[in-house]
């Protein structure tokens, strides 16, 4: 009865992981995807302003400088890219 048990746990164990590594690869792609998406987009709507996306009246350079570093927290973006393709 033990070794049922034994090779049940086992089998559950097993799928947990694997779940446990495609939720991995989907929560890093994610988070590259996105945080990238936000920067590049925020750089774009600067660029578009002109001269005006540099001053601090226009708030851009506020929402770039809190928005940018989000591609290096919890893991650099090339990282978790790597992560997803693996």
């Amino acid at each position: 009865m033990s070794h049922v048990l034994l090779n049940r746990e086992l089998c559950l164990l097993l799928v947990f992981c694997t779940y446990n590594l495609q939720l991995h690869a989907l929560s890093a792609g994610v988070k590259a995807f996105t945080t990238y998406g936000a920067m590049w987009g925020i750089e774009r709507c600067r660029l578009a302003c002109g001269g005006h996306g540099y001053s601090h009246a226009s708030g851009l350079p506020k929402i770039y400088v809190s928005t940018t570093p989000g591609c290096t927290y919890e893991g650099e973006n090339t990282v978790l890219y790597l992560q997803t393709a693996r």
